[in-house]
């Protein structure tokens, strides 16, 4: 993941979970999840929550033209990429 994909998917995440009581105070680590969706205005990433108990992971996209974006919350992991 690039430094400007980096940050266009962790500002995403923060807008999505500024509103959610029960993840907003989580830390997490975001890595590129390699989902081909055969366009490359799309970054799809997955995750993890420090200190979660239960569906610790999530995944989605964002797309930087459309604004269509995705999060999900996932109960296993997924493998991360270049994670910060």
């Amino acid at each position: 993941m690039t430094p400007i994909e980096e940050t266009i998917v962790v500002n995403y995440i923060h807008d999505y979970l500024k509103d959610n009581t029960n993840l907003n105070f989580y830390k997490y680590q975001v890595g590129k999840y390699h989902m081909d969706y055969g366009d490359n205005d799309v970054i799809s990433f997955c995750g993890v929550f420090d200190g979660k108990s239960r569906s610790n992971y999530f995944v989605g996209s964002v797309n930087m033209v459309t604004n269509d974006n995705d999060f999900g919350m996932e109960k296993t992991f997924t493998t991360m990429h270049n994670t910060r």
